[in-house]
């Protein structure tokens, strides 16, 4: 296993509550479809702003995974030890090459999306595909969201967009006639 401060807080965040999940669903193992929930149902995450910008129903898309999850067995005992799927472990891996071919020095939410979308096999593979969802998609909504940026610090993807997040842009306010100029108003 990867060391844990080799990710972002957003993906680090995104991997323990997938670990929560699968104790609250009482499931043996922890698997890739587990991340893909918490990556889809986090509200302000960055996985959720990419597959927007793809055009992706993110809310059927959460419902699809939900409903492969709760298809999985059961135990009747509350989960003691969480054992770790081979999947999960290519998916990590997979995670740290992308963040490594991309030049960053964090793996970040991004790459755990573009690691799942690369998976051939699964209920993950099989809403990926449901859903039109590819690597090359991603990446190009990626380079909208995230543009020139690399991962370059443990909270890297509150940075993305930072200026449409936090600031009002006058002109597109001005071109869609919303704003006041004050000024000359009685002319």
């Amino acid at each position: 296993m990867m060391r844990q401060d080799r990710f972002t807080e957003q993906a680090q965040e995104t991997l323990q509550a997938s670990q929560e999940l699968v104790r609250e669903q009482r499931h043996a193992q922890w698997d890739v479809e587990h991340v893909f929930f918490v990556l889809v149902s986090r509200r302000d995450g960055l996985a959720r702003e990419v597959l927007t910008k793809m055009g992706v129903d993110v809310d059927a898309l959460a419902r699809a995974i939900k409903a492969g999850l709760d298809r999985s067995p059961r135990l009747q005992q509350d989960v003691v030890q969480i054992y770790t799927t081979p999947r999960i472990v290519q998916m990590l891996e997979a995670a740290n090459a992308e963040a490594a071919r991309l030049k960053d020095e964090y793996v970040g939410v991004e790459h755990l999306l573009v690691a799942i979308a690369d998976a051939r096999e699964g209920e993950a593979a099989n809403v990926m595909r449901e859903f039109q969802i590819t690597k090359e998609r991603i990446y190009r909504a990626l380079a909208q969201v995230r543009g020139t940026s690399r991962v370059d610090s443990p909270t890297a993807e509150s940075h993305y967009q930072a200026l449409s997040k936090w600031a009002r842009d006058l002109t597109e306010i001005a071109r869609e006639g919303k704003l006041d100029p004050g000024i000359g108003r009685d002319s």
